[in-house]
């Protein structure tokens, strides 16, 4: 198992909570967590328990981008949270693919 403050997931690869610079990120007094789509792998920010979203990732957000996301951003697929959010974790490589380990803590 592998803990972060607000997700628990028992993948050892995946990014949560306590891997991203939390001061990267204005929101609110809420803890920011990468987010990827099970379909198409595409990475966004969101904010736990809020549910604030960044899906434009080429600069460093420092505001809203947009309200809780309920689809895919990229491929439009509808996105359940019921089962939390630990289904929805990238691995590091994702991360790291995608030109965001500037999100990581080092």
């Amino acid at each position: 198992m592998r803990f972060g403050n607000h997700v628990i997931t028992a993948d050892a690869n995946a990014v949560t909570d306590v891997d991203l610079d939390q001061t990267a990120i204005t929101c609110c007094d809420g803890v920011v967590v990468l987010l990827c789509c099970p379909a198409c792998r595409a990475l966004w920010l969101h904010c736990d328990p809020h549910g604030h979203s960044w899906v434009d990732l080429t600069t460093t957000p420092r505001k809203l981008d947009r309200p809780r996301v309920d689809k895919c951003p990229s491929c439009g697929k509808g996105l359940h949270f019921d089962a939390g959010l630990a289904t929805f974790l990238p691995s590091r490589s994702e991360v790291f693919a995608a030109d965001l380990a500037r999100y990581l803590v080092t």
